[in-house]
């Protein structure tokens, strides 16, 4: 299973404090079978937040390429609907300039407050730019579908 991030905006969010203002925050959440097939595309906004929901420092865009997860291990691959409507944290920590490397968290969040982190890499080839990070939190549509095909010819099922 592989999977990529893009995540956009603008504001004033100084990192490790609880200080900010940020508009027009995005975020695309892509997950595939794996090279050659078609993706889930998830996506968020947060027109605008203040303190640390989401955020930038000014501006930031950042695009990972795609990443390869053990599905065996997230079991939350395994359902092609699984972020559908779910509140999701998703964060690129790191400047960078054009192509370089980041680390990249993605996290639910539960009705209740509660983080389950479920992703944690590091040093994940990007392209974009940021000063330190980027980090977007909202509720996650399902944007296309083509997984569930996919998936259960990928286990012996279809």
């Amino acid at each position: 299973m592989q999977i990529m991030m893009h995540l956009w905006g603008g504001g004033l969010s100084i990192p490790k404090t609880k200080i900010g203002v940020s508009t027009l925050m995005g975020a695309v959440l892509s997950i595939r079978a794996g090279e050659g097939h078609t993706p889930t595309v998830y996506a968020m906004g947060d027109l605008f937040a203040i303190g640390t929901k989401s955020g930038t420092l000014v501006a930031g865009s950042v695009k990972t390429k795609w990443i390869n997860i053990d599905s065996a291990t997230n079991e939350w691959l395994s359902n092609c609907e699984y972020f559908e409507g779910k509140n999701v944290e998703i964060a690129a920590h790191g400047t960078l300039t054009g192509n370089g490397f980041i680390d990249i968290t993605l996290a639910t969040i539960s009705d209740d407050g509660i983080k389950t982190n479920l992703l944690k890499r590091f040093n994940i080839k990007a392209s974009g730019g940021q000063i330190a990070g980027t980090k977007v939190t909202g509720r996650l549509s399902l944007a296309s579908s083509s997984c569930n095909l996919e998936l259960a010819s990928l286990r012996g099922l279809g």
